[in-house]
C-alpha cells in the first residue's frame, strides 16, 4: 500500500516542504486490489494537481490506511484527505475519474466508497475487503 501511494505522490516527495503524509501499517493487495486503488490515488493526485490542495505551494495530502478485522476476513480502509488547497465545490460534471471513484471500485471491489467535497478540502473513504486469494483466474 505504501509503495502505491509513493509511486503516485513522488513527485512532492523531494519539495523543501512536505507536499503528503502516509499513515498505515504494511499492507499487501493482491493484484485484484492493487491495481483499482492504484487508479484511484492516480485520479485523486490528478485532481489534486490541476484542482486541489496539490496545486499551490502550501496545500498537502495525507493518506490513512488501515486494516480491520471483520467478520470472515478482513477490510482495508482507505482515507484520502486535502488540505490547505484553494476552496473545493462539487464538480458539475462527472468525468472518468468521477465514475472510476463512485462506480469501478464498487463493482470490481466490492468497497464502500465516499466522496466528500468540503470546502477546506476534498475527503475520500474507501473500505474494501482484501483479496486473501486472486479472484481474476489464471491464463
Amino acid at each position: 500500500m505504501r509503495e502505491i501511494a509513493l509511486n503516485e505522490l513522488k513527485p512532492f516527495a523531494e519539495s523543501r516542504q512536505p507536499r503528503f503524509v502516509l499513515l498505515g501499517p504494511p499492507v499487501d493487495l493482491s493484484a485484484d486490489l492493487a491495481v483499482p486503488v492504484s487508479m484511484a490515488l492516480h485520479e485523486l493526485t490528478t485532481n489534486a494537481i490541476r484542482y486541489g490542495a496539490l496545486s499551490v505551494p502550501n496545500g498537502y495530502v495525507e493518506i490513512r490506511w488501515t486494516v480491520d478485522e471483520v467478520e470472515g476476513g478482513r477490510k482495508l480502509h482507505l482515507e484520502w484527505r486535502e488540505f490547505g488547497g484553494p476552496p473545493v465545490t462539487e464538480p458539475q460534471h462527472q468525468g472518468f475519474g468521477s465514475t472510476l471513484l463512485r462506480r469501478v471500485l464498487p463493482m470490481q471491489c466490492k468497497a464502500e466508497v465516499k466522496v466528500e467535497y468540503h470546502r477546506e478540502g476534498l475527503h475520500f473513504r474507501m473500505d474494501a475487503p482484501l483479496v486473501e486469494r486472486r479472484l481474476v483466474p489464471a491464463y
